[in-house]
């Protein structure tokens, strides 16, 4: 088994992004594949798995929090 494939659980459909089983292995596969990248684990909104994604450059910068940055509409 290919090292980067050891904690994904498939893709997902709704979001079409690598699943991760824990908050974990997405923080330890971030570090891992994408070293020096700025980069996050959040839980899927379709599903009880964990993705990666790109923090904005306002997170980065420290203008804005993570949460003021992807706060969502109710």
């Amino acid at each position: 088994m290919r090292e980067w494939t050891r904690n994904t659980i498939g893709s997902c459909e709704p979001c079409g992004k690598v699943n991760y089983a824990s908050r974990k292995a997405a923080r330890r596969a971030g570090r891992d594949f994408h070293p020096g990248q700025h980069i996050a684990a959040y839980a899927c909104p379709s599903g009880p798995f964990w993705h990666l994604g790109n923090l904005t450059p306002g997170v980065i910068c420290g203008r804005v929090s993570r949460g003021q940055a992807y706060k969502r509409a109710s």
